[in-house]
């Protein structure tokens, strides 16, 4: 994968093709030819299979390669990248990226048990359209939602984790993480987590269950940064 904000510079300069505009031109001097199929922009090796899709991940535009030849196109790519500054990166460096901009991981923030109202996502829930499960978003919207979607870090020392308990100064049980990592830009551990809706008032403080412990965070607004 290929992607951040300069990734169709990196690719530009990688076989001379706009890919904004998925126009075609001439092969570059890396032996790779650009093609046209359906709603990807694939790159075919000429010695074998090899091809990178252009694909939407995480909100990202960026460019995949599904079959093999990595470590050719690796080299080309990087030799063409690194004077504008392309760096290798993980992908658990990329989710701490996503988490530090407060977006939604499909299977784990959001799923078919979910919806857009609990996840903070009304914003993208158009009424004034026919979709699928309207009346029952139409009644939730009207009634209020029991939990909601929120970010909160850590005040005592942890890093939360998918599927942590999150529980009251009581000890009761209101919710639970969906996503947590230890931030880099900011030097603290986050997370986002379904909480009742009584406790997702911003400055809202939460105990993380971890290791058995609970552990004071709070609740923040998101993006983290």
């Amino acid at each position: 994968m290929c992607d951040g904000p300069s990734h169709r510079d990196v690719l530009q300069d990688f076989n001379r093709v706009r890919t904004r505009t998925h126009e075609r031109k001439a092969p570059g001097d890396h032996g790779i030819e650009w093609k046209r199929a359906r709603a990807d922009r694939i790159v075919s090796v000429p010695e074998g299979r090899d091809q990178l899709h252009r694909s939407l991940v995480h909100c990202i535009f960026g460019f995949e390669d599904k079959d093999g030849a990595a470590d050719q196109i690796w080299d080309k790519i990087f030799e063409v990248g690194t004077p504008q500054g392309l760096k290798p990166i993980g992908l658990g460096a990329r989710d701490t990226l996503r988490l530090e901009m407060g977006y939604c991981l499909y299977g784990n923030d959001i799923d078919d048990t979910t919806s857009p109202l609990e996840a903070g996502l009304g914003w993208i829930t158009k009424f004034s359209k026919d979709f699928v499960s309207k009346p029952i978003l139409e009644a939730q919207k009207e009634a209020g939602v029991e939990r909601r979607l929120v970010g909160f870090e850590m005040i005592d020392k942890g890093i939360p984790r998918h599927g942590y308990e999150i529980k009251d100064f009581t000890g009761a049980g209101i919710g639970f993480v969906t996503s947590g990592t230890q931030s880099p830009s900011l030097g603290k551990a986050i997370g986002l987590g379904y909480v009742r809706t009584a406790f997702s008032k911003i400055d809202q403080q939460i105990n993380i269950k971890i290791r058995e412990k609970l552990l004071l965070a709070k609740v923040v607004k998101v993006p983290f940064i």
